[in-house]
């Protein structure tokens, strides 16, 4: 096993945590041991900040959808995909230039969207994080 990479998942923690005899032969091999756990005590330290940041975004993100009509965000969302639709259509007769490109940056950019991807973020973490697992 190695010494200084940080673990990742509850397997390895407990892997860890047996590695750790009662006993050792010396102080050295205590001393490499310890400065495991130290690296590994980091790198949790280090997914308990990241957590807490994407928690407190995703907050933000409910708060400021709070807010929106959602018959108007509906129409909204509708007018987008009929302007995706036909940027697709577009681009599959090869008539794709600036243009479309400066109303694809467009469309993105609208709160709309943000809000829409936000609403499905938390769908897709679970499919490419939680599930894979």
């Amino acid at each position: 096993m190695s010494t200084g990479a940080p673990l990742d998942n509850e397997d390895e923690t407990t892997q860890l945590i047996a590695w750790v005899p009662a006993e050792t032969d010396g102080v050295a091999e205590l001393t490499v041991r310890v400065k495991a756990l130290q690296a590994y005590a980091l790198a949790a330290r280090d997914r308990e900040v990241g957590m807490r940041g994407e928690l407190a975004t995703a907050r933000a993100w409910i708060k400021k959808i709070e807010t929106v009509e959602p018959g108007r965000a509906f129409r909204r969302i509708d007018k987008l995909e009929e302007q995706r639709e036909n940027l697709l259509h577009r681009l599959r007769l090869g008539s794709f230039g600036e243009e479309a490109e400066d109303e694809i940056a467009q469309l993105k950019a609208s709160a709309t969207w943000r809000i829409g991807r936000a609403l499905v973020a938390p769908v897709a973490f679970v499919k490419t994080r939680v599930l894979r697992r």
